[in-house]
């Protein structure tokens, strides 16, 4: 039989991804936190973490246990709702969202903001990290949801289209500015690559600087540090700004995607219903 301690255990070292912060979470020595885990591996009969210099991971076993036990969370946080008759009230709860800056910036969180306004006891953590790494977030439950720019097929999961990103070339509008430099998040930002991939007019040489910073970006181009390639959402109430002309905007599309699980609490199903209906708006 699975073993409440064991499960929780091996949930927070899931979730932390490192021995050490588990510990201190459930006030367990490392000795005993890895007795508890041995168990539980004997119980199952399957490795459930590999041990990486930058942490723990999950094995495939591992996932599917983590899958179990928040189901198993998910059941019994909504029981809980149900004994203490809240559930047709205020929600509560922990929800993780993850997406690239400009769309979690810009879009994800004035989505939510209303929703969140209205359940003061819902707690969110925002991730902001680039669209290459979201995936394995999701798949190693460093995450709940995450909005991408790109798709995934995995049978594990569960995916929406939210729409498009409509990309164009923007400058300053009140300074001469460095029309052959364009400001990217970082070196393995290949917003700018992509853009004038297909431009019959694209230049011939582009020399690149990065600002590591979405808002840094905008405020380069309003100080005429150079031009930007950015999503026309996000554009809305900058100031000092113009688009440039002659090229044609590059279209992107954005999903929405989640792990696929038999349940999901209350909190879960009703931030997916709210940013399936809100998100949307932001690229028409």
């Amino acid at each position: 039989m699975l073993n409440d301690s064991q499960l929780e255990a091996f949930y927070t070292v899931a979730m932390e991804g490192s021995f050490t912060r588990a510990s201190e979470i459930l006030h367990l020595s490392q000795p005993a936190l890895s007795r508890r885990l041995q168990s539980l591996e004997e119980t199952v009969e399957f490795t459930l973490f590999d041990r990486t210099p930058q942490g723990v991971e999950l094995t495939e076993a591992g996932k599917k246990l983590l899958m179990y036990v928040k189901n198993k969370k998910a059941l019994e946080q909504d029981a809980l709702l149900d004994i203490r008759g809240e559930a047709r009230g205020s929600l509560s709860g922990l929800i993780r969202i993850a997406s690239n800056s400009s769309i979690l910036e810009q879009v994800v969180m004035p989505a939510l903001a209303p929703f969140l306004l209205d359940h003061p006891q819902v707690q969110v953590e925002f991730s902001v990290k680039p669209n290459s790494v979201l995936d394995e977030m999701l798949n190693y439950s460093k995450t709940d949801i995450i909005i991408s720019n790109l798709e995934n097929d995995r049978k594990d999961v569960v995916q929406f289209l939210m729409g498009e990103e409509e990309f164009i070339c923007i400058e300053s509008s009140t300074l001469q500015g460095r029309s052959h430099v364009y400001l990217d998040a970082n070196p393995n930002d290949t917003t700018t690559e992509d853009f004038f991939k297909n431009q019959p007019n694209a230049p011939k040489k582009i020399h690149r600087s990065f600002m590591h910073d979405e808002n840094g970006i905008l405020r380069g181009v309003q100080l005429g540090l150079g031009r930007a390639i950015k999503p026309r959402h996000t554009l809305k109430g900058a100031k000092d700004l113009k688009i440039v002309r002659g090229f044609t905007s590059l279209r992107k599309p954005v999903y929405l995607r989640h792990s696929k699980k038999q349940f999901f609490t209350r909190l879960e199903k009703s931030v997916i219903e709210v940013l399936q209906k809100e998100v949307p708006k932001f690229f028409k």
